[in-house]
């Protein structure tokens, strides 16, 4: 790609008529021009913008040859990323352009070839200038000289010298003679290659590049509102395209939203289900709830019931222990006391036995020692028949214990747990637990 940094020309072969729209497209009085013009700033030009006026004043007093044409107009682009074409505000901007263009036209026309020049800068693009050209020669004879003016005489010479055409390799004539005649696109060809030459060579121009050569022959030149038109072109067939891409997109939306309704239909179907099901999920939950909460209510009721009943029991069983031990304890203790008196009784049987064998002798002294034994033996005795005596007495009479376990059976149970603190009840429990 050399879009920026290649120049082009182009060059247009104007009838009478075509100059005349030139000229009023260079004062703004055509509709082009006012389209194009986007600021006030006026053209650059050495020459002014009468160019019916002076093509006359050019062209005067020379052999003008018949036809159509009566003028070239040339256009010279100049690289917009290698030229700065200065400020709008600044009387001078584009002088440079406007002087190479000149000299460009010179120097493949000859110095009579250009009558009018222009730079337009009000416009959107202000690297274009306009060359209208009449080029005029010395057309010699073998009996004269007479200035002459040429509409194609320099540009086939420049085709023969840049070699996009040689006469030796041309057509032939019907009498055999070469047909030195290079068509346009030969001329067009050999018109670029002469002004990249001289953007590089003459204009000093770093970096430059020659355009793209034209594959195809015939006039490629377009207008700037149809360079406008075919990107308005390219822009509508591209956002067409986007149009059309939008609108399957938006038919695959539809689609795809159709499907999601249904499913949006269908879950909430299932959602209404989901909630009923969770509201008979939930009355089903607070029933039994309720139920659990009667049923601990109930259970924590039977379970004081329980308690009570347990302590009653374990309160008459542990009575009942308590007295057996303390009966069991005292029956020990008399047998106890009855196998030592047993003991000394034999023992004081024995002394007796052995002193009545000693004292055989002394029968009174014996009879007294035998009152004196039978007097301590009694008093030794005493305290043992006191003991069988409330032993027997104690089996007729019913003891203290027994007689506060019978009241406890009497009384209701919950009179007696009520009657007992919870922490003499624990400590109770406690005790029948560790036993």
């Amino acid at each position: 790609m050399v879009s920026g940094i290649a120049g082009s020309v182009r060059i247009r072969r104007l009838k009478a008529h075509e100059l005349g729209n030139q000229e009023a497209h260079g004062k703004r009085l055509d509709v082009t021009g006012r389209a194009r013009q986007i600021r006030d700033t006026p053209p650059l030009t050495t020459t002014g913008l009468d160019l019916v006026e002076l093509r006359n004043r050019h062209v005067e007093g020379a052999m003008v040859p018949g036809g159509d044409t009566v003028a070239l107009h040339l256009l010279l682009q100049f690289p917009t990323d290698l030229v700065d074409p200065g400020t709008v505000d600044d009387p001078e901007a584009g002088r440079w352009m406007l002087d190479h263009a000149r000299k460009f036209a010179n120097v493949v026309f000859g110095d009579q070839a250009v009558f009018a020049d222009r730079l337009d800068r009000d416009e959107k693009g202000r690297h274009v200038v306009d060359v209208f050209l009449a080029p005029k020669y010395i057309k010699r004879t073998k009996h004269s000289e007479k200035q002459a003016v040429s509409i194609s005489r320099h540009l086939k010479e420049l085709a023969v010298k840049h070699g996009t055409f040689d006469p030796a390799a041309g057509k032939v004539s019907a009498k055999g003679k070469p047909i030195i005649a290079p068509n346009l696109h030969n001329q067009g060809q050999a018109l670029q290659t002469a002004f990249f030459e001289y953007l590089r060579d003459e204009a000093k121009l770093v970096g430059v590049q020659r355009g793209n050569a034209k594959v195809t022959a015939g006039d490629d030149w377009v207008s700037p509102e149809q360079v406008a038109l075919k990107r308005q072109q390219d822009a509508l067939k591209a956002q067409q395209a986007r149009f059309d891409m939008g609108m399957t997109n938006a038919a695959a939306k539809s689609v795809e939203l159709v499907r999601l309704e249904r499913d949006i239909a269908v879950r909430g179907e299932e959602a209404a289900r989901a909630l009923s099901e969770a509201r008979r999920v939930e009355e089903d939950a607070n029933r039994l709830l309720t139920a659990v909460e009667q049923r601990e209510a109930a259970l924590r009721a039977s379970e004081r019931a329980t308690m009570v009943a347990i302590g009653k029991a374990e309160l008459v069983r542990r009575a009942q222990e308590t007295t057996k031990a303390a009966q069991a304890a005292e029956g020990s203790r008399l047998e106890a006391l009855k196998v030592d008196l047993a003991k000394r009784f034999e023992e004081i049987e024995t002394m007796k036995i052995e002193w009545q064998a000693k004292i055989a002798d002394v029968p009174a002294a014996i009879g007294r020692k035998l009152d004196q034994l039978e007097v301590e033996f009694r008093q030794l005795m005493a305290p043992l028949i006191d003991a069988v005596k409330r032993f027997q007495e104690g089996r007729d009479a019913m003891s203290p214990m027994q007689k506060q376990m019978a009241e406890l059976k009497a009384r209701p149970a919950r009179d007696v747990v009520e009657g007992v603190d919870a922490e003499t009840m624990r400590a109770f429990l406690d005790r029948g637990r560790s036993r």
